[in-house]
């Protein structure tokens, strides 16, 4: 009979250990959805940052072209629409 009483403690604490309160899944839980929320802003935010830079050098495309290259009013923005063309197909193509 001891041993009997002695075995079911020693399943019950198994058991408690290898359970978790509802505190800590909750926790682990929150945990676990906090770093993906915070992986999805990570890479929004690198998206965010590379769209500003493309469009950043399209506008000083058109300037270094009209400025420092002296072209004529229409080469300018031929350039520059085919440099956003050439961008885009490129991406489709190679998915980037």
């Amino acid at each position: 009979m001891a041993d009997d009483d002695h075995q079911s403690i020693h399943d019950d604490q198994d058991e408690t250990i290898n359970s978790c309160s509802s505190t800590e899944c909750d926790s682990a839980e929150l945990r676990s959805k906090r770093t993906t929320y915070l992986v999805v802003v990570c890479i929004l935010f690198a998206e965010l940052c590379e769209r500003l830079t493309f469009y950043g050098v399209v506008a000083n495309l058109v300037l270094y072209c009209r400025d420092v290259l002296k072209l004529d009013s229409p080469l300018p923005s031929t350039i520059v629409l085919v440099f956003q063309g050439e961008y885009k197909i490129l991406g489709f193509c190679f998915k980037t």
